[in-house]
């Protein structure tokens, strides 16, 4: 009998996972919260006050303070404004903590949660620093809800492992109900790249499956590549301050504006100014054929040292 109800489970979900698909043909990223919601129904958090007041707890200080008994907790919009005995709030939301215990959220240093399908790995080329995982956030994930469940709070959500150098990190406050991915992003966090060492970058296992190796294929080239790429990336950020140091004078007119010493797309793309196309890799090499790991070099890409970040030409 259980197995037979095991089965007739296992059905019914299978045609709700169906009857979903045939619902909503969009991907769940592109959904509205109430859509997200009819798919997969976990609830959303009733409004609370602007201000809580917890009673009586067991508070977790994780400092000198140590550990409180019986000790009130109140927070105000969102924060906590103070930590002490018999607090007294006007209109707060009172929750008796009495036998329980309150402790600082917990911080996932590496997370891949809230993402669109874990999809969080540029794996084709081996230097992928100019993606994003915040292009990638999903608010509508279940996985908001569960972590807090949880007690986890803040997630630092990295790029994958696939390359030595992969994407742009981003750290989130998990906020189960948040409309659009902008709302998880953690303002004023620190901005943070995913590098990577060993079996993954140099994809050990892919030759197995029939796939092309690419270089790096050894953790000596993983090295090396990394080497390669911070010295092109001095290389490229000296040759701009020398540029921006120069005098300058107005121009003629009719007279051309000097180009700058970057890379920029053969098509005239829209970075700063209009550049002459110049390879960086060092030793003079012309072509991602003359370089190791053909393909890995991404024309139309350089590095700006006053923005701090990578950027795309075109």
């Amino acid at each position: 009998m259980n197995e037979l109800r095991i089965s007739m489970r296992t059905l019914v979900c299978g045609c709700l996972a169906l009857a979903g698909l045939i619902v909503f043909p969009v991907a769940r990223g592109e959904m509205d919260l109430d859509m997200a919601l009819a798919l997969e129904p976990y609830p959303l958090p009733e409004p609370t006050n602007d201000r809580v007041l917890i009673r009586d707890a067991t508070v977790w200080t994780q400092a000198a303070d140590g550990i409180l008994e019986h000790t009130d907790l109140l927070i105000e919009n969102g924060k906590i404004a103070a930590i002490g005995a018999d607090l007294a709030a006007q209109d707060a939301l009172v929750i008796d903590a009495d036998g329980r215990h309150v402790t600082p959220g917990i911080v996932d240093a590496h997370s891949h949660s809230a993402t669109e399908d874990l999809n969080i790995n540029e794996g084709v080329n081996s230097v992928s620093a100019e993606v994003r995982v915040g292009d990638i956030l999903d608010p509508r994930s279940r996985q908001i809800y569960q972590q807090l469940a949880g007690g986890v709070t803040t997630i630092h959500v990295l790029h994958g492992s696939a390359n030595a150098i992969g994407g742009q990190n981003v750290i989130i406050k998990l906020r189960w109900g948040a409309r659009t991915p902008d709302d998880l992003v953690f303002a004023g966090a620190p901005a943070t790249i995913k590098f990577a060492l060993g079996e993954n970058p140099k994809q050990s296992a892919f030759s197995a499956m029939g796939r092309e190796p690419r270089y790096p294929a050894t953790r000596m080239g993983v090295s090396a590549l990394i080497r390669s790429s911070f010295a092109r990336a001095a290389q490229y950020r000296d040759e701009w301050q020398s540029y921006e140091g120069l005098s300058r004078r107005p121009a003629e007119s009719g007279s051309a504006t000097p180009a700058g010493p970057a890379t920029g797309s053969a098509g005239g793309g829209s970075c700063r100014g209009t550049f002459r196309s110049r390879p960086l890799i060092p030793g003079g090499r012309n072509s991602d054929a003359d370089a190791p790991g053909r393909g890995n070099r991404l024309p139309g890409r350089h590095f700006s040292s006053r923005a701090g970040r990578l950027q795309s030409c075109g």
